[in-house]
């Protein structure tokens, strides 16, 4: 089976394709805030580039955020509207699994951390043994200060939050702390493939119409009357 996975929940397009867990191409590319218009023409230059059509394709990957809200509705809008006519299957991936997940097997917890704006991060916690990625505690947005405190141990720290509060880390936990190299900051394309593969094996399929983002502070969303 060809895949398509897409992660637009950050200023770059996280973007894979793959036929079940080989990757044909793989890349993050810088947006900013050129989704809207940006993504479709690199899809369809990836395509031509790999010789496929959009016919070729067997399902999605779509990264569900939380992050950006508008990169997360034009990639997961672009998604729903190529499933729908083509009627494929769509799965979909939270970005801090995807974060946590590129991040090589720790014998000590780890934390993504996502910007979430207003003095808050996107957090969660995990633990990766045999392979295996276990979501310890769920996607929160929190001051950094309130969750760094909630940490008793040594914790490994990656994401753009992370990047963005890593003198705060430093100073409340100090030697506990432990940062990665700032190529995981944000979502990779393979490991996006790769749980998402694993998720259509298992059947875990999402209805592309309530398909939503995970944006867990829905009232930034909201319009003020």
């Amino acid at each position: 089976m060809k895949f398509i996975a897409i992660d637009t929940s950050t200023e770059y397009l996280s973007l894979g394709i793959s036929e079940d867990k080989k990757i044909l191409f793989a890349e993050t590319i810088l947006l900013e805030r050129r989704h809207s218009t940006d993504l479709l023409p690199i899809l369809e230059k990836t395509l031509k580039k790999l010789r496929l059509s959009i016919r070729d394709i067997d399902g999605f990957i779509v990264g569900l955020g939380p992050g950006s809200f508008t990169g997360l509705r034009v990639g997961l809008s672009m998604v729903k509207a190529m499933a729908l006519s083509l009627k494929k299957p769509i799965v979909g991936v939270p970005t801090l699994d995807c974060l946590a997940g590129a991040v090589p097997e720790k014998k000590f917890p780890i934390a993504p951390l996502v910007d979430a704006k207003r003095n808050q991060v996107y957090a969660a916690l995990y633990e990766k043994t045999n392979g295996l990625l276990k979501k310890k505690v769920k996607e929160k947005v929190i001051p950094p200060e309130s969750f760094l405190r909630t940490l008793k141990g040594k914790t490994l720290f990656i994401g753009g939050g992370a990047t963005l509060y890593r003198d705060a880390i430093k100073r409340i936990l100090g030697k506990k702390a432990t940062f990665t190299q700032s190529s995981y900051d944000v979502p990779d394309p393979a490991t996006l493939i790769s749980i998402g593969v694993d998720r259509f094996k298992e059947k875990q399929f999402e209805n592309p119409y309530t398909l939503v983002p995970l944006y867990i502070y829905p009232k930034d969303c909201m319009i003020r009357k």
